[in-house]
């Protein structure tokens, strides 16, 4: 009498990790790339509505509270979207110290340059 010593699939798939995130990550994307459809439809529309692109014409543009609000929400949507997109690549192509190091780079790169944009354009809108 022998014994069937192979795994079952179950019992080869356990242990390699949950699929917790992978769902979370795709809807974030959609969200975000859904949510930045209106934003850049309204801000080119109203970009193309001034009559020239010097730097008081862009600074008042800028000022107005719906054009301002709507600025922050792109770029706060974009980095979002960026992050959450370079994410998904580095767990999935890159492997090892590598990927951690690709991971807390790409997060720390895309917060500092998310405040830059935004106190830029808190800068100029508060100006």
């Amino acid at each position: 009498m022998s014994l069937n010593l192979k795994k079952s699939p179950l019992a080869t798939a356990q242990g390699l990790g949950s699929a917790k995130d992978g769902t979370g990550h795709w809807w974030g994307q959609r969200v975000s790339a859904v949510l930045m459809i209106p934003l850049v439809i309204f801000l080119l529309i109203s970009y193309m509505g001034l009559e020239s692109i010097d730097h008081i014409t862009i600074t008042a543009w800028l000022k107005q509270p719906l054009i301002s609000a709507a600025m922050l929400m792109f770029v706060l949507c974009m980095f979002f979207h960026s992050e959450t997109g370079v994410q998904v690549v580095i767990e999935d192509y890159i492997h090892g110290k590598t990927k951690v190091v690709s991971m807390l780079l790409s997060k720390f790169l895309h917060i500092i340059f998310a405040l830059i944009a935004v106190i830029s354009i808190l800068k100029v809108t508060l100006s």
